[in-house]
C-alpha cells in the first residue's frame, strides 16, 4: 500500500510513490503519540531500489491519535487515510 500524489521535493524533482517506512506509537502514563514517516520515491519501482527522495514526518497527538482501540486494526492503513486527510495529500490515491 502507499499513496499516489506528485509532489515536488527539495531536490527539483518530483516524487510521485509515497509510502509509510516507519511507524511508531508510543503510550505511557505521561503521553500518548503516533509518528509515522512517509517517504517519496520517483515511483513504485525506486521505492525498492534506494534512498528516498523525500521524507515527511505526521505526529498525532491529543484529539489527532487515531489508535483509540487498538484491537483488530491495521495500524498502517488507518495511517494512510488519516494522511489523506492532511492539506498535502489530500487528494491523493492509494496504490
Amino acid at each position: 500500500m502507499a499513496i499516489y500524489k506528485p509532489q515536488m521535493t527539495a531536490y527539483g524533482i518530483e516524487a510521485e510513490y509515497w509510502k509509510i517506512t516507519s511507524l511508531s506509537i508510543v503510550e505511557n502514563r505521561e503521553q500518548i503519540y503516533a509518528e509515522v514517516v512517509l517517504s517519496g520515491f520517483l515511483n513504485d519501482e525506486a521505492s525498492s531500489h534506494g534512498d528516498p527522495l523525500d521524507k515527511v514526518v505526521f505526529t498525532w497527538r491529543g484529539d489527532d491519535y487515531p489508535y483509540r482501540d487498538p484491537l483488530n486494526i491495521d495500524f498502517k492503513t488507518v495511517a494512510y487515510e488519516k494522511i489523506k486527510q492532511s492539506e498535502d495529500f489530500i487528494d491523493g490515491t492509494d496504490v
